[in-house]
């Protein structure tokens, strides 16, 4: 009897130490209103809106989709590091986002559009993320 007892208490430990890592990896979800705002060598006018959901796991890798207000859904994927995201939006990272977390949770920064090039420079933007309450 006290063999089982032990028995069933190590297949309780070994149990929790492999649930460990997975809850370490739950991910919260955030939600932002954006806009792009051209800054660099761009062939449109005006803004760009949109939005952004992202997960971020507790080892900093970011997922997550974006939605432009004319468009269909785009892959994100990335990372945070002290509160600067690095973000790549689209199958082949074609928009690289770099922006850093404002104190009331607004992402703000530059975005890059590596997929398009006008001349020698591809277009840039600055970058706003407005947390939105899910």
């Amino acid at each position: 009897m006290i063999n089982k007892f032990k028995f069933s208490l190590a297949v309780l430990a070994v149990a929790a130490g492999l649930l460990a890592p997975i809850s370490a990896l739950a991910a919260a979800q955030l939600s932002y209103t954006t806009t792009l705002q051209p800054t660099g060598p761009s062939m449109t006018l005006g803004d760009y809106y949109g939005t952004l959901t992202l997960r971020v796991a507790s080892d900093g890798i970011v997922q997550g989709w974006y939605k432009p207000q004319y468009g269909d859904f785009t892959p994100v994927q990335g990372s945070l590091q002290n509160g600067s995201y690095w973000l790549q939006i689209g199958n082949q990272g074609s928009f690289q986002i770099n922006a850093t977390e404002q104190k009331d949770g607004t992402l703000k920064g530059t975005a890059t559009n590596l997929g398009f090039s006008r001349g020698d420079y591809p277009p840039t933007f600055s970058f706003v993320a407005k947390l939105t309450p899910n």
